[in-house]
């Protein structure tokens, strides 16, 4: 005979209540509508991603006839796949469509890995400076006080460095409206909070334990007698080309490469943060797959 089994959530804490009398099962109580929220989230499949084994993007063609042979995603699909690789050609996918996609993109000579979300890295948090400088004994940032902290050379696994769109907000004067007829009393002013979209240089040095310096060009100034001229981002370019020059053996992304051969316009652009961001997880993937990287926690379940 069938039994009626009922799921009750209560005030945070979940019932299960069968047709026999006096059968009430009580899970812990959840403290918050969130954790429960949570808890019940963590119950969905694993995802995978699709993980280029090259850094650089698929041809469009490629990638189009692989969705089209493939019918996991529409063909039209195929143009902003390419657009937003950098590193992670396709997130959060079941393991068996993701295979199935990856042989499909093979036969079209685009090879990828598919990788556990578990397994794919996390940037460890940044610590922003705006003044550091090259030496002999290491890499020198300073913290906000102006204290320096030692970077032995041999202890940095990767230099990125990237032109980022970057959104800017803050206020602007627009228009003078309106007049006053008083003596020595400007017009009103209208002003208008907006936001711009800005193009700039970032940097990044990640050691091989996990830690993270990160920089803006237009916000950094080396240290005094490290450059000894000062014009942002002509100072910019020098001062990554005398820090790449220490760590030979250090990991480069496209845009520190590219400024190391003294051609940044050689570079990518990346649209958003998170691109940039994408490219070095990527990198920090295959450093740590050749034991070089050690820091920093993978993708929370």
């Amino acid at each position: 005979m069938a039994t009626l089994v009922r799921v009750v959530l209560h005030r945070g804490s979940l019932s299960i209540r069968s047709g026999e009398p006096g059968t009430v099962r009580t899970q812990p109580r959840f403290p918050t509508p969130l954790q429960a929220l949570t808890t019940l989230l963590k119950l969905r499949p694993m995802a995978w991603h699709l993980v280029q084994t090259s850094i650089d993007p698929p041809a469009l063609d490629s990638m189009q006839r692989a969705l089209r042979s493939s019918g996991v995603f529409p063909e039209v699909d195929a143009h902003g796949f390419v657009h937003d690789a950098f590193g992670v050609l396709i997130r959060d996918l079941e393991q068996g469509p993701a295979l199935h996609l990856q042989a499909f993109l093979a036969a079209e000579g685009v090879s990828v890995e598919v990788v556990q979300d578990s397994e794919w890295p996390r940037l460890p948090p940044p610590k922003r400076i705006q003044q550091a400088s090259c030496r002999a004994d290491g890499f020198v940032p300073l913290d906000p006080l102006g204290r320096e902290l030692v970077v032995p050379w041999d202890s940095i696994a990767a230099v990125a460095c990237g032109l980022v769109q970057e959104t800017d907000f803050g206020r602007r004067v627009t228009a003078n409206v309106g007049f006053n007829l008083k003596r020595n009393v400007p017009p009103e002013r209208l002003v208008l909070t907006g936001e711009e979209r800005n193009w700039r240089w970032n940097a990044e040095v990640i050691l091989a334990g996990g830690l993270r310096f990160t920089w803006k060009s237009h916000r950094f100034q080396p240290t005094p007698g490290s450059i000894p001229e000062r014009r942002e981002v002509p100072d910019f370019f020098a001062f990554i080309r005398d820090l790449v020059s220490h760590v030979p053996n250090a990991a480069l992304n496209r845009g520190a490469f590219a400024i190391r051969m003294d051609q940044p316009d050689a570079g990518p652009r990346y649209p958003t943060r998170n691109a940039y961001d994408e490219e070095i997880s990527w990198i920090l993937f295959h450093l740590r797959r050749s034991g070089m990287y050690h820091g920093g926690d993978t993708a929370p379940r």
